[in-house]
This record gives structure tokens, sequence and C-alpha cells, in this order.
């Protein structure tokens, strides 16, 4: 799979990462470092989301918290960002 088309997702040099992805699988690809932005989300990912590449890579992760959002669950996540590689 090739990188995103989206400018903000070219500046992370995304490369072999986004070849990792599956893009019939809803999968986002997050930086590591703070504010851990949004670099690539799969076709998959932006169908069930409903939102669009543009609206989303670029951004922080916080964009996808809501009142629905499992503390627990976005408490592992958190942690595994911090995790060194």
């Amino acid at each position: 799979m090739a990188s995103s088309s989206h400018p903000a997702s070219q500046a992370f040099g995304l490369g072999r990462a986004s070849s990792h992805l599956h893009s019939g699988f809803p999968e986002l690809l997050v930086s590591r470092q703070p504010p851990h932005l949004i670099a690539h989300a799969t076709p998959a990912w932006l169908d069930r989301s409903g939102c669009t590449e543009a609206e989303i890579v670029g951004r922080s992760v916080t964009c996808l918290q809501g009142s629905g959002t499992c503390l627990v669950t976005a408490g592992a996540l958190w942690t595994a960002l911090q995790v060194s590689p």
C-alpha cells in the first residue's frame, strides 16, 4: 500500500510504515511523539468512522475522544504510546 496522498501524512515520511497497514482493516498510524498526530488512516478506518482523510490526518488522536470513549481503552492506548520502541 502506498503512503497517503494527504500532505500532512507525506510530511511524516511514512513509506515503509504505511506499507505494513492493511487497507481492508480499520487501522490508524499515529506518531509516537506528543501530540501523537494521526499520520495515516486506512480506507476501512475512514469508511467505518465516517471521517475523510482531510479531516483526520495531521490531527492529534485526542480528536477521537468523546463522551462514549472507554477510559480503560484510552488509558491502554496512551500507555502503549509511552513505551520505548
